[in-house]
């Protein structure tokens, strides 16, 4: 993807969910959200960052 950073580890809804202390439900909808929003992608059990600058923004960092 032109333009984004891969993040280049295989991670399941439930991988992510089980290290952020979170369900995998409230995950998906958080993922999805951020999707929506256009600030990632996912492909393959890959995140995808499209927008770095704005996705630090949309978090508080």
């Amino acid at each position: 993807m032109e333009g984004g950073k891969i993040i280049n580890i295989t991670l399941t809804h439930n991988d992510i969910a089980s290290m952020i202390g979170s369900t995998r439900e409230s995950t998906t909808v958080a993922l999805n959200t951020l999707k929506s929003q256009g600030l990632i992608d996912t492909r393959k059990k890959k995140i995808i960052i499209k927008e770095l600058e704005k996705l630090q923004n949309f978090t508080g960092k």
